[in-house]
């Protein structure tokens, strides 16, 4: 049953916003799914990002994505036009979420992932499948524009860049770490 879902899952196309694993974890996705007891469902590498709210989150509006480091020139150029709705400067970590076969396979890639900083890891469905969550602890949520204006200085925006950008340093730095302690 577990081998026919894994089968299933990673024949799949890929149906996130993006459309593809990001470049940064594609070896990592790929150490995990070679072990028979695991596959990935979902995975963002951790992203920097400017967002418009929906009336869902769903609906949302992503103005500006990366998933690198940026430059003060791309968040400015993204925010030539900045629409009504309030506007999110966010910073979020690495997620991945990875089907376990047993619950002792789930605690031992668990017990690597915390060990690389991911501390905010943990199972998170015990029904029909075993879904362990690795997730770093490391995010920023600010609201930076509402009815079309900004509602913060470049002052204020260098600062929050510059933190998004360290914050992703060491993402990717816990990202190579676990990618060297898994199994």
């Amino acid at each position: 049953m577990f081998e026919k879902s894994k089968q299933i899952q990673l024949s799949r196309a890929d149906f996130s916003k993006k459309g593809s694993v990001d470049k940064k974890i594609i070896h990592l996705i790929g150490k995990i799914n070679s072990k028979k007891e695991y596959y990935t469902t979902s995975s963002c590498s951790g992203r920097i990002m400017l967002m418009a709210e929906g009336k869902t989150k769903k609906d949302a509006d992503w103005i500006f994505v990366s998933h690198d480091k940026i430059t003060f020139s791309q968040l400015k150029n993204a925010l030539k036009k900045i629409p009504k709705q309030p506007v999110w400067f966010k910073f979020e970590p690495m997620i991945l979420h990875v089907c376990c076969d047993s619950i002792e396979s789930a605690n031992k890639l668990l017990e690597s992932a915390k060990s690389a900083g991911f501390k905010h890891s943990g199972i998170m469905n015990l029904g029909k499948r075993i879904i362990a969550e690795i997730r770093g602890t490391d995010f920023i949520s600010a609201p930076i524009a509402f009815d079309g204006k900004m509602a913060v200085n470049e002052s204020y925006l260098k600062k929050i860049m510059a933190e998004a950008n360290r914050k992703m340093k060491r993402n990717e730095e816990k990202i190579s770490h676990l990618l060297k302690s898994l199994f």
